[in-house]
């Protein structure tokens, strides 16, 4: 895995050396940066949100995939029942 470059430590060292007084292209560079800020907050969103899913709702969702096995499988042996096939 490579160096991270889009730390919020980082970005910020990058918004302090931009000189607008001399960089034509300042107005690029707060852009780019305010979009490395964006990747971060997004990335942090989905992270925590998969956590969230996976840790949290993960063994209730167990036991609901295990209740809906159950009861298709009672489901298919009252049919059987009822058809006389049992």
């Amino acid at each position: 895995m490579g160096k991270d470059s889009n730390s919020y430590k980082l970005i910020y060292q990058r918004l302090k050396a931009i000189d607008t007084d001399e960089n034509d292209k300042w107005f690029t560079c707060y852009l780019r940066e305010a979009a490395n800020i964006m990747v971060n907050i997004w990335c942090g969103f989905l992270l925590n949100f998969e956590i969230i899913i996976f840790n949290y709702f993960g063994p209730f969702m167990s036991v609901i995939i295990q209740f809906i096995g159950y009861y298709s499988q009672v489901e298919k042996q009252i049919a059987m029942v009822k058809a006389g096939g049992f």
